[in-house]
């Protein structure tokens, strides 16, 4: 485990950059700035000596890295917000009508690609799971716009009820 947290260290605005582009680079970046500045290192192997040996500064990073999700949690809860606000005053139609096109879409692809004759399907697997992939995702953000976030809303009370306690 060691080692495992040794080599993110050193690698993370990489593996950041390889797993969610620019932005997981930035994060990667990120976590490896907040190790720095609590610990007072930027050499991640003196930085994960000092985390091993001193309690406190493990909980101090561990209570940053809450903030830090807390915070991710509050801009996105503001952006749905001011999304939905917006939708509010303007009464604009096109994003339930997209919505809909979306949800019809995502479930009218499930039906034809459940009842299809697996002849069809043959080697047509990697297209089939990219569509649910990418049909599967859109309809969640619907959802979410409409209905809000569960997994959200349980993620924001945790890391609420973790930060009291």
């Amino acid at each position: 485990m060691d080692d495992f947290l040794k080599v993110l260290g050193k690698l993370s605005p990489t593996i950041g950059t390889a797993l969610g582009g620019p932005v997981g680079g930035a994060l990667g970046l990120g976590v490896k700035t907040l190790v720095a500045t609590i610990t007072g290192e930027d050499d991640a192997d003196k930085a994960l000596e000092l985390l091993q040996s001193n309690p406190e500064l493990m909980s101090q990073l561990e209570m940053r890295i809450r903030e830090v999700e807390l915070e991710t949690l509050r801009v996105h809860a503001n952006d749905r917000d001011s999304a939905r606000k917006r939708q509010m005053i303007v009464k604009d139609k096109t994003p339930a009508v997209l919505a809909v096109i979306t949800l019809m879409s995502f479930f009218s692809y499930i039906g034809v690609v459940t009842f299809l004759p697996s002849g069809v399907i043959d080697g047509r697997m990697d297209f089939i799971n990219l569509a649910v992939g990418w049909l599967g995702g859109s309809a969640t953000s619907v959802v979410a716009y409409y209905f809000g976030s569960s997994a959200g809303s349980r993620g924001k009370d945790g890391l609420l009820a973790k930060m009291k306690g």
